[in-house]
């Protein structure tokens, strides 16, 4: 009989610490391989490995792509490559950002749930937004075991909240409770699949084509995609409501929603450049046309110039105000 052997962990704010003490217990022989994905920034050093190894009796690693999946082993994602399974090895590539991601916890979840259905475990720790929520509930529908730390407990409560409100978990627990449930649930064995897996957007690293995109979605969303302005197909499965374009770029709701407020404060600073400039040179015209004698030419330019000033300082206004 098949056992829990594959288990794979997400955080964000608050995951460096909440990790090591979710893991801390786990025996030298442990008798599944452990995947990790924490946000990190695109040009962060990532010490998470060397902090795990000091809390665990487990190997902690950044893996290699293509690397072969090992038994008690713990893979931790590279900055600014998503981690994710095929069967029997890992991959570790760059692709499309998810949910403003890179890496990011959905494509793990996902892509561990479509492999080995049942034998998965899924754990949302802290962290911000909603990335895990969608490969959480696949890793549910796909016959797997839901795990996510108590809101109270986190550091940051928005990843776990977002998971308990649309998924049915199965253990909702404090942080000194993961690493003991770990170790009771790789010992049990697996119950046999019902029916088929029942996934949302399947994830995928590479562009599909309208054609492809309209067969599993219909027709494209009202919503353009923050990352390369192409057109994004909705799609939802029970509760979860995921996003993605042709490119590859998926976001949930709240992910998308934060990064439609990055391009809006983008947008309107570039707006503010461009007045500014207009600015300067209205005002370098008035000098000129003073230069020359043309009095009320220069008065023109100037009071042109002040105008877009003021339109400029309305737009820094609104930026200030904000809350994307």
């Amino acid at each position: 009989m098949q056992k829990h052997d594959i288990i794979v962990m997400g955080a964000s704010a608050g995951g460096v610490e909440a990790l090591p003490k979710a893991l801390q217990g786990l025996p030298n022989e442990f008798p599944a391989a452990l995947f990790i994905v924490l946000h990190l920034p695109a040009g962060a050093q990532s010490h998470l490995p060397d902090i795990i190894r000091r809390a665990s009796l487990l190997n902690a690693v950044h893996p290699k792509d293509k690397e072969r999946v090992q038994k008690g082993k713990i893979y931790v994602a590279p900055p600014d490559h998503h981690l994710w399974l095929e069967n029997g090895h890992v991959r570790v590539t760059r692709g499309p950002r998810i949910n403003g991601h890179r890496p990011a916890v959905d494509p793990l979840f996902q892509t561990a749930a479509e492999r080995y259905g049942p034998r998965v475990v899924g754990v949302i720790l802290t962290g911000a937004l909603d990335d895990g929520t969608t490969g959480l509930h696949t890793v549910k529908k796909c016959g797997g075991v839901a795990v996510v730390q108590k809101p109270e407990d986190a550091a940051v409560r928005s990843m776990p909240e977002s998971a308990l409100h649309h998924v049915e978990v199965d253990h909702c627990l404090p942080l000194d409770k993961i690493g003991p449930l770990l170790i009771r649930l790789a010992g049990e064995k697996v119950k046999p699949q019902k029916g088929k897996c029942e996934q949302s957007l399947r994830f995928s690293m590479n562009a599909m084509t309208p054609a492809e995109m309209e067969k599993q979605c219909g027709a494209p969303s009202s919503f353009i995609c923050p990352d390369c302005n192409g057109p994004l197909w909705e799609k939802q499965s029970g509760e979860v409501v995921n996003y993605r374009c042709l490119t590859g770029h998926c976001y949930a709701p709240e992910s998308l929603l934060a990064e439609e407020g990055v391009a809006l404060e983008r947008a309107l600073w570039v707006a503010v450049k461009t007045l500014e400039e207009r600015a300067t040179m209205l005002e370098r015209l008035s000098g000129q046309a003073r230069e020359q004698k043309r009095i009320h030419t220069s008065t023109s330019f100037q009071t042109k110039a002040d105008e877009v000033k003021k339109e400029a300082e309305v737009i820094r206004k609104i930026v200030d105000r904000l809350k994307c």
